[in-house]
């Protein structure tokens, strides 16, 4: 080990002071996943010096699992059911379902105005609807997609369609429309089954 002299302890004091530029610019340099109100979670043992050290982050992560404690549950795993096909009193019924469509459009829709502001907000909440009541049927397995598409009736001709690649056995579609004088729209809901 060197004698402390005055040129070492100038070689000491350069040094630390580079560390502390050092830290102070990696600590305000934002990472691309940190933004605001996110704290900065990239390259936290450079700042705090030794990052290169074996070891030097035991004790970022234990100060940092003390402050933020997360209780794990286990995780529960189910053996496979093999099954291919629902029950043939779990199936989609789209004659069901057609029902409850046709009375949430009205219930939204009835009397409603065309507008630009609110039609994005409205077809999301009927969405939403219509995905709660055929979660209410309690489909096991089945995986479900609805969309809504509201336009506005200004003399003008409109055709829809989809395509799926699904199993016919399992799979189905149901697709309800509502008019009035002032919109039209078109909902559908896609029931997939999830083998």
């Amino acid at each position: 080990m060197a004698a402390l002299s005055e040129k070492n302890v100038e070689g000491l004091e350069k040094q630390s002071v580079r560390l502390n530029n050092r830290r102070t610019s990696i600590a305000s340099r934002r990472s691309s996943d940190s933004g605001p109100g996110i704290p900065m979670q990239r390259r936290l043992s450079r700042a705090l010096g030794g990052a290169h050290r074996e070891g030097a982050h035991v004790g970022l992560k234990s100060a940092m699992s003390s402050s933020t404690a997360i209780s794990h549950k286990p995780r529960i795993q189910y053996e496979n059911t093999y099954r291919m096909e629902p029950n043939t009193e779990d199936r989609f019924l789209p004659g069901k379902c057609a029902e409850f469509i046709d009375q949430i459009l009205d219930a939204h829709l009835d009397g409603a105005r065309y507008e630009t502001a609110t039609v994005g907000i409205l077809s999301k909440r009927i969405s939403e609807d219509l995905k709660f009541r055929v979660k209410e049927m309690k489909l096991p397995r089945y995986k479900i997609v609805c969309q809504v598409f509201i336009g506005s009736k200004s003399a003008q001709s409109m055709q829809m369609s989809s395509r799926a690649l699904w199993n016919d056995k399992t799979d189905n579609h149901v697709s309800r429309s509502f008019e009035n004088e002032s919109l039209f729209a078109v909902a559908t809901v896609h029931c997939t089954y999830f083998e």
